[in-house]
């Protein structure tokens, strides 16, 4: 008798143990996700990938690790890693039946398909992610889902469309997601600015600017500054184009965020032959070329050299 209840106290201890430690794994996993969180909204790259890395170790399969490692290769224009990540995340969410990472693997390869001029296949991922929400009366994401709508719309040109899509994403958003808010405000002005309409575009990018500025959400910030410099320089305002671009830029490098940097360093060379100088457009036009080169971006590269060589017949 003693023997045994022996064998079952040790059975006990083992599996108190085993609870115990499986406790410690979960707590280290919530605590480098919450990292990868903070690193992400303070733009911080290289520690987004960091915890992310660290959660990965301990759960390959981790959605929200995975999704973070996603998000840095995307700053990083690693942008085979980015469509291998969503799709990686699509499948272990189809396996679990997991519909809420099933609406952001599709959203996240939406928004890749879209940037890269694959508006096909951008449009079947938001669609297919909007019919699950609502077979699944997941409300929380609608506004994302719109958000994407709004991005092809404006890949189209259809201006109207995607003003009507990114309305829709600001009046469904969730409190709790203020940073997704400021990304629908500043792809809303992004929107106006481009069929026109200057005064609704600063307006837009001035919402995003107070969230992005009172949160300290330097990643979007550097995508914000840039915005509203785009506009003051078709208003007009060169001197605070200028100060804005740079200070994008100042963030983008600082935080690592290359794609960002080679966008800044356009922005600037094209401001400069603007301004009349060419020796300066060039310069700004060369350390573009690099990152791009870096980033493996042929189609970019092939643009950046284009405004160089046009620049030396001018």
């Amino acid at each position: 008798m003693l023997a045994t209840l022996t064998i079952f106290g040790w059975i006990r201890f083992a599996i108190s143990w085993i609870i115990l430690l499986w406790g410690i794994r979960e707590f280290v996993i919530e605590y480098y996700r919450y990292k990868c969180k903070k690193a992400y909204l303070r733009g911080e790259i290289d520690s987004i990938e960091k915890a992310a890395n660290k959660v990965l170790k301990i759960r390959p399969n981790d959605c929200p690790g995975l999704a973070y490692k996603g998000l840095f290769y995307n700053y990083k224009g690693q942008y085979g890693k980015v469509q291998k990540i969503g799709e990686k995340i699509l499948g272990i969410a189809n396996k679990k039946k997991n519909e809420r990472w099933q609406i952001y693997a599709l959203n996240f390869l939406s928004n890749f398909y879209c940037e890269y001029g694959d508006l096909g296949k951008a449009e079947h991922a938001v669609n297919e992610a909007l019919n699950i929400a609502k077979k699944s009366n997941i409300k929380k994401e609608t506004s994302r889902i719109y958000n994407s709508f709004g991005l092809i719309y404006m890949k189209r040109e259809e201006w109207e469309n995607a003003e009507k899509m990114f309305d829709k994403a600001i009046k469904s958003f969730s409190e709790k997601d203020i940073r997704e808010l400021a990304k629908i405000y500043c792809n809303f002005g992004i929107n106006c600015r481009l069929c026109g309409d200057l005064v609704k575009s600063e307006e837009m990018l001035n919402e995003a600017l107070e969230i992005n500025e009172k949160y300290n959400l330097l990643g979007q910030l550097a995508v914000n500054y840039a915005e509203i410099a785009t506009v003051c320089v078709l208003k007009g305002e060169i001197e605070k184009g200028q100060e804005l671009y740079e200070k994008s830029l100042a963030i983008s490098e600082s935080k690592g965020m290359i794609k960002q940097s080679a966008t800044q360093y356009c922005n600037l060379g094209l401001l400069y032959r603007k301004m009349g100088s060419r020796e300066k457009a060039k310069e700004y036009w060369l350390k573009a070329k690099c990152l791009y080169e870096k980033m493996e971006l042929t189609r970019e590269v092939e643009k950046i050299q284009q405004k160089i060589d046009d620049s030396e017949f001018e």
